[in-house]
Formats: structure tokens, C-alpha cells, sequence
């Protein structure tokens, strides 16, 4: 049962925000990733300090990623969202995972968590921060993530 006062349709529409951006990846549609954003969001990889801000550099960030090598896909998991009005904080688990790769090696290769602050706009529930953290220890699925360990660590 949720709290007293908890906005349940609020979570489950931020729990519906991330598999939209998890399909907008998927799929490699930049319009519909950028869009998961406010109009100045910002994603950042805590791992790279790496940083797209504002949607069209989102939107350029998936457009670059469509002409890598390999595909990826994201599962997200155990969401734990924090509402306060128009504004909420989440902290969520991700699994990324290779597919279709010429080698035909579809495997977990890394797994970590989202941080983000988001925003109630016009149009919904948006991200006005993302940052993500990849776990780069010694797990099997970790063994295509680069900087990993192990022989397959760096492989394309």
C-alpha cells in the first residue's frame, strides 16, 4: 500500500517515462528519446563525464549511436521515486545488454543505475536530469563493457 498522500498515478507515469526512454533506445529514435526530456534536459554518464544537453544534442547523442557497431537494449528495474509537487527525484536499476552484434553474441555487459530529477510538464513527466553509473567490477555480464576486466573486455 503506498503512504498517505502518495501520488500513485505520478509514479506510475515516471515508471512509464522510463520505458518509454528504454524503447526510444532500443529503437534508436532520437525524437522520441529527446523527447523523454525537458527542452534543457540534460544526460550525463558519471563514468565518462560525458554530457548531452538540450534536445537536439540528446537527440544527435542516439542519431551517433545508430551507426555503432552493435545494438543495445536496457532493462530497468526496482524504481525508488521520490514526488514532491511538480518536481521528483529517482534512483533506478539498470541491466544493458548487447543484441544483434555481428558476432552473434547477445549478452548482458554491464549493470548500474540511474540517477534523475524530474519535472511534471504540459506534456508529462519529464527527465530534467539523468545521470547514469555502470558498475565496472568483475561480473560475467560486465565482459563487453570497455575499461572492464577480463580477455573479452574490449572486444567490438
Amino acid at each position: 500500500m503506498a503512504p498517505d498522500g502518495f501520488p500513485v498515478a505520478d509514479e506510475l507515469e515516471i515508471h512509464r517515462l522510463n520505458a518509454r526512454y528504454n524503447w526510444a533506445c532500443y529503437e534508436r529514435d532520437a525524437e522520441a528519446y529527446a523527447d523523454c526530456f525537458t527542452p534543457d534536459g540534460v544526460y550525463e554518464s558519471a563514468n565518462t563525464g560525458s554530457r548531452n544537453c538540450g534536445r537536439e544534442s540528446l537527440a544527435a547523442g542516439i542519431r551517433a549511436a545508430a551507426v555503432s557497431a552493435w545494438l543495445m537494449g536496457h532493462v530497468t528495474a526496482d524504481s525508488m521515486v521520490d514526488i514532491a509537487g511538480d518536481a521528483a527525484t529517482q534512483k533506478v536499476f539498470v541491466l544493458l545488454y548487447r543484441r544483434e552484434s555481428s558476432d552473434g553474441d547477445n549478452a548482458f555487459f554491464a549493470s548500474g543505475w540511474y540517477r534523475d530529477r524530474l519535472v511534471r510538464t504540459p506534456d508529462g513527466w519529464r527527465y530534467s536530469h539523468r545521470t547514469s553509473y555502470l558498475d565496472r567490477s568483475r561480473l560475467p555480464w560486465t565482459r563487453y563493457a570497455r575499461g572492464a576486466h577480463g580477455p573479452a573486455a574490449d572486444r567490438d
